[in-house]
């Protein structure tokens, strides 16, 4: 990089590639940078960069009359004619649209134009200047514009583009292409294409009949066609279904009236159809007088089977209460039927079902007594668990419905339970099972009462003979104790009167030797109160030194231990009590209303803190707000306790803040770690595919694919950042590389292409000039390896010949190889060489094709001189406006043209080699010398 370097834009940079990116990121807005780039800049890439950006059409004119570089000069002719045609097809001003369409000269451009400018006369004006028919039709299928669509077909006059215009369009552009159209056969082809749309066929099949009338060869060849379809229809239907031929026919007959009335027809047509539907009607009618017969007769006969049927069915349903009264009814309607021998199985059907009717109503009337009885026993037994009051009552009432039960279960009915009868079963089991639960449940609860009187008897005599036993005892608890005692006494009312004597005389005996032990600690406790007199005073005085102090750490130390020794001092004399407890009491309230304030000041900061660090919770001021909460965590240390039950939240609270935050960001970097990892990975992916396609020749896949890279790679970045990242900006340099490389050999494709299959042709030459020095020296022994070397070459050279210039001089020393090679194998083996070539049935083609046009010129008759002929001539030579020529003359010059293209063909047939190559050769060469003696004037 030089020292200007620093001073200028990148796009004057020294660097080409530098300056390339700079001007491919330079907007449209930068009008005076791609015009100095396009117009000065050294490299016909960079300008050409320049010019696909630029919009100003005078310049772009310049630059394509004056750049030094074709390929630039053709890209800004076509950057100003597209920006031309968008320009006269904008919503600008009529005149500035006007004078653009001026300067348009491609067929394609005022087609466009013309089809889908804004403005109506830039349309009209763009019109006017197309000439060519196709053009025109194209405006026709393009323009949403109807006045511009009709105004181009009335110029179109080609037959072919009027029926192309009347299949593609539904509309009125379509039927007004259908109105130009006069040849009956065009007419029939759109009338019959099922492509076309319906009004378009409409209208065609009308203007047929309007054109072609009623006798043309066409339309009478139709109407024959549709009448022999109509009498074959007619003799292939069927009468088996007489309904669906009856209208079958009707549709037939009503077709063929509609088509014999348009014309006279064909006599023999109409006496077939008259016959075959003549025949069809008579077995229309003969099968449907044979359908009513039998319709009649299984009707009767389907109805006496059926009532019987629906009796049979009815009484082997019947059962229940109403079962008499309906199986009379039943008989009665029987009776009433005429007999028919055919049901004798429904009759014997019948009586069975009346008889095994009767049996069931038999045995339901028994079922039905059975049933009410246990109804009524379980409904009882149900009762007796709803009113059991006395447990012991209620057994000796259901010990008689048992027996009952019993009773019932040894009955012939009993032999087989229904399933309500089991419910029924099951019932009465469960109520009897319910007062044995009752009975069960009384007796557990009088034990559990005697249990609980019992035990709680031994627990208030134990305790009243443990207190009586201890050393120390409290008066209170002695107190409690004997209240207990006398609660005791009232429960001895619920033991048996074998266990509660005793328990009786153990309770009293327990209960006086207490009172007596509580006299004597009452006497013991009124000493104890003096002592704790004196210590209360020094307690009271430590206290009032404290509040002088006023340290809030050393209160904070010392109020608890205070308080707690207090407690174990609180008892004094009555007298002195009420006066200590008043000045430790104030001395105290002191103390707490200081360690109070402090613990309130220090819960006041702390909690500033946590609300402070909550607001930064959710920061994304990720370096900053960490330093902030560091700072808030050393400051946080610093402030003494807050009160102990709001400490451990208090902390809590802080903390779960701070980690919030840190989680926060450490997710955060995380994630910009695994993106920039997945973003570093798809820019190297890219770079990779970028490279390897930068020196493919499949032209057009790898354009293809590297337009797709080339938005993965804008999206991938975006803008650039010099310094940000160094990584990501040599993976864009790399990219960046490997496009700007496709590009150019992309430019150069074609002389690349031919370069390859110019060293193609240079290695078959260096194989076939290796493989004739081998022969020379005698290295082959094989006639058969050097036949089928000899053949793989000249198919490597047949598929690389034609497409390089320089062909002709390669083909030269191609043959003169060939020819060493065919010398040599005479040689070395007293034979001429066999045929390898595969073009041998082609050069037969060719050498015969060319035999016979010396044969078709040989007849050519040259006739006299005739004034006449020479003057009709010459007045279609200036009709036509052309050279017009005397047929012999002609047919020469055309023989003259094919003799060249098969000597073209000949040449690309390449190198002669073999004997019957060399014969084919000597044969087209003996015809092309004789085509050219008789093709002589």
């Amino acid at each position: 990089m030089s020292l200007r370097d620093h001073f200028v834009p990148a796009w004057r940079h020294s660097d080409a590639e530098v300056r390339a990116a700079a001007v491919r990121q330079l907007g449209s807005e930068a009008e005076d940078a791609l015009a100095a780039v396009s117009q000065h800049d050294d490299d016909p890439r960079i300008r050409r960069i320049a010019v696909k950006k630029l919009a100003n059409t005078d310049l772009l004119q310049q630059i394509a009359a004056s750049d030094a570089d074709g390929e630039t000069r053709q890209l800004a002719e076509q950057r100003r004619q597209d920006l031309l045609v968008e320009r006269a097809v904008s919503s600008a001003s009529a005149e500035e649209c006007l004078r653009a369409l001026e300067q348009l000269q491609r067929p394609a451009d005022l087609v466009r134009v013309a089809s889908s400018a804004a403005a109506p006369q830039v349309r009209s004006a763009a019109l006017a200047r197309v000439s060519e028919e196709p053009a025109l039709a194209d405006i026709v299928r393009r323009t949403s514009d109807s006045d511009i669509g009709a105004a181009a077909l009335a110029r179109i006059h080609d037959r072919q583009l009027l029926r192309r215009i009347a299949a593609g369009s539904g509309g009125g552009l379509g039927l007004a292409a259908v109105e130009r159209i006069d040849e009956p056969e065009t007419l029939h082809s759109l009338a019959e294409d099922s492509q076309v749309a319906k009004p378009v066929r409409k209208r065609a099949r009308e203007r047929l009949m309007a054109v072609a009338g009623e006798d043309h060869p066409l339309r009478v060849a139709q109407r024959r066609d549709r009448l022999t379809q109509l009498c074959i229809a007619v003799e292939r239907l069927n009468a088996r279904d007489a309904d669906a031929a009856a209208d079958a026919l009707h549709d037939l007959e009503q077709q063929w009236r509609e088509l014999a009335g348009q014309s006279e027809g064909d006599a023999d047509l109409g006496t077939r159809f008259r016959v075959a539907c003549a025949a069809l009607a008579e077995d229309i009618q003969r099968a449907r007088q044979r359908a009513l017969e039998q319709s009649r007769r299984l009707g009767a006969r389907q109805h006496s089977r059926s009532r019987r049927q629906e009796l049979c069915e009815l009484v082997e349903g019947l059962d229940g209460a109403e079962l008499p009264e309906k199986l009379a009814a039943a008989k009665a309607a029987w009776s009433e039927l005429p007999p028919d021998p055919e049901c004798h199985d429904l009759a014997t059907r019948f009586g069975l079902a009346v008889e095994r009717c009767e049996q069931r109503y038999q045995r339901w009337q028994a079922r039905e007594g059975f049933h009410a009885r246990i109804v009524a026993l379980v409904e009882q037994a149900e009762q007796l668990v709803v009113d059991a009051g006395e447990p012991a009552a209620a057994l000796r009432r259901w010990s008689k419905l048992e027996k009952r039960w019993a009773e019932i279960e040894v009955s012939p009915e009993a032999s087989k339970w229904l399933a309500d009868e089991r419910l029924l079963q099951r019932r009465f089991a469960a109520a009897g099972e319910a007062l044995q639960d009752q009975q069960r449940r009384a007796e557990a609860e009088q034990e559990r009462q005697e249990r609980e009187a019992r035990a709680r008897i031994t627990a208030t005599c134990e305790r009243l003979e443990q207190l009586d036993r201890s050393e120390s005892i409290g008066v209170a608890a002695a107190n409690r104790a004997l209240r207990s005692a006398a609660e005791a006494l009232g429960l001895l009312k619920k033991l048996p009167p074998a266990t509660r004597q005793g328990l009786r005389e153990r309770l009293l005996a327990a209960q006086a030797s207490l009172e007596q032990k509580v006299e004597q600690l009452a006497k013991a406790e009124e000493w104890k109160r003096w002592a704790n007199a004196e210590v209360q005073q020094q307690l009271i005085e430590r206290a009032e030194a404290l509040l002088a102090a006023d340290d809030p750490q050393a209160i904070l130390k010392q109020l608890g231990p205070l308080e707690q020794e207090w407690q174990r001092f609180a008892t004094a004399p009555r007298e002195q009590s009420q006066a200590l407890w008043q000045r430790f009491r104030a001395a105290r309230e002191g103390l707490r209303q200081k360690r109070t304030t402090y613990l309130r000041d220090n819960l006041a900061r702390k909690e500033a803190l946590c609300a402070a660090a909550e607001k930064l919770a959710d920061s994304t001021e990720w370096n900053a707000t960490a330093q902030a909460l560091q700072e808030m965590q050393a400051e946080w240390k610093q402030i003494g306790p807050v009160p102990q039950k709001l400490s451990a939240a208090l902390f809590e609270r802080f903390r779960g803040a701070a980690n919030q935050f840190f989680e926060r960001r450490k997710a955060h970097l995380a994630v910009r770690k695994e993106q920039r990892q997945e973003r570093l990975g798809e820019m190297q992916a890219l770079c990779q595919q970028a490279e390897s396609l930068a020196e493919s020749s499949e032209w057009e896949a790898a354009l293809a694919e590297i337009r797709k890279l080339q938005a993965s790679a804008r999206q991938l970045w975006p803008r650039p950042v010099p310094g940000k990242d160094r990584q990501s900006e040599a993976l864009r340099e790399r990219v960046r590389t490997a496009f700007d490389r496709f590009f150019e050999r992309y430019r150069r494709r074609d002389e690349i292409a031919a370069a390859g299959q110019l060293a193609e042709a240079e290695k078959v030459l260096v194989d076939l000039e290796a493989l004739r020095t081998a022969v020379l020296a005698g290295e082959e022994a094989s006639g058969e390896t050097l036949r089928d070397r000899l053949g793989e070459a000249l198919q490597r050279w047949l598929a690389v010949t034609g497409t390089i210039p320089e062909s002709a001089a390669l083909a030269t020393r191609v043959q003169a190889a060939c020819d060493a090679i065919a010398e040599a194998w005479q040689e070395g083996f007293g034979e001429a060489l066999p045929d390898v070539d595969a073009g041998i049935k082609p050069r037969e083609k060719v050498c015969a094709r060319l035999e016979r046009l010396i044969e078709s010129v040989s007849q050519i008759e040259v006739p006299a001189g005739d004034l006449a002929e020479r003057l009709r001539l010459a007045i279609a030579a200036r009709t036509i406006g052309g050279g017009a020529l005397p047929p012999h003359q002609q047919a020469k010059r055309d023989a003259a043209a094919e003799a060249e293209k098969l000597q073209a063909k000949w040449q690309r047939l390449g190198p002669v080699v073999g004997k019957r190559a060399r014969e084919l050769a000597e044969r087209y060469a003996a015809a092309q010398k004789e085509l050219a003696k008789r093709l002589q004037p």
